[in-house]
């Protein structure tokens, strides 16, 4: 019994058998392979796109101009009549002339972007 607990104790400290040389065949890197082929296809599955997606969303946000018409997050369909570094105004009633101050952040797309005036000479 004692012998059988030594030789139990020696497996579990060594992680081979007692008499076994010590054999390195390469399998004591396929778990770190594969945790980093993991945290690799985690990111670009998920990280990634996120990002370019959030990319998309500030460069919106940030070529906003007057009269472009727009959905914000609180699904509020208006048109801008101003922007401000932080703040646009959004006239959400034509015919009663109802205007909204929202946060720039809270524009969750544009509709339909100003037309731009050619010049013409």
């Amino acid at each position: 019994m004692h012998g059988l607990l030594q030789n139990l104790s020696f497996l579990l400290a060594q992680g081979q058998a007692p008499g076994q040389g010590q054999q390195n065949d390469g399998s004591s890197y396929v778990f770190p392979m594969f945790l980093f082929g993991f945290a690799l296809l985690t990111y670009m599955m998920f990280v990634r796109p996120h990002r370019q997606e959030e990319q998309k969303r500030r460069a919106m946000v940030a070529a906003l101009k007057k009269n472009d018409k727009v959905v914000t997050t609180g699904g509020i369909y208006g048109t801008v009549t101003s922007v401000d570094t932080d703040h646009i105004v959004l006239r959400v009633d034509d015919e009663k002339g109802i205007k909204m101050k929202f946060v720039r952040a809270s524009v969750a797309r544009v509709l339909e972007a100003a037309p731009e005036k050619a010049a013409e000479s």
